[in-house]
């Protein structure tokens, strides 16, 4: 599939490969396995996500750790988040 990316500050569409999962759950496990384990070569990827103590600190961490290359994605989650009012889930 091709894809949306930003390199040195510019947008690009790039051809990239994509996992395929036999179900939903499968997707949900092995998104929450990278989110706890990180990548091969950083395990601690995502440790500032885990440790956040609030949805804005997560989404700044999720960006930090290379989540998405989008510069806004931070802000474009917690916006999300705050029209939907979605952090009503968080305990």
């Amino acid at each position: 599939m091709y894809t949306s990316e930003y390199v040195n500050g510019k947008r690009i569409h790039v051809k990239q490969y994509f996992r395929v999962y036999n179900s939903w759950e499968d997707s949900i496990n092995a998104h929450t396995q990278l989110l706890v384990n990180g990548t091969t070569d950083q395990p601690n990827r995502y440790a500032q996500v885990r440790n956040a103590k609030n949805y804005r600190e997560a989404a700044k961490a999720l960006q930090k750790g290379g989540y998405a290359t989008d510069p806004e994605y931070a802000s474009k989650v917690i916006q999300l988040i705050e029209k939907h009012n979605l952090h009503k889930y968080d305990a």
